[in-house]
């Protein structure tokens, strides 16, 4: 990280913080698939990509093309 320009080292640390941050969120889901009902958490996960679907759709004028 050290020996890369700014611009690099910034994107690297981005990624790396991603990474954490989807690290945890798979904990967490393997934590509560553990104590709760396997149900109740398969609708919550629904409900939070379909949100986040929603929220994609609408956000980036009503198209989910790449590119």
């Amino acid at each position: 990280m050290m020996t890369l320009d700014e611009s690099s080292s910034l994107v690297y640390m981005l990624e790396i913080i991603f990474l954490l941050i989807f690290f945890f969120i798979v904990l967490i889901d393997r934590v509560l698939l553990e104590l709760t009902n396997n149900k109740l958490i398969s609708i919550l996960e629904f409900l939070a990509i379909s949100s986040f679907l929603i929220y994609y759709y609408i956000s980036h004028n009503n198209s989910f093309s790449i590119g």
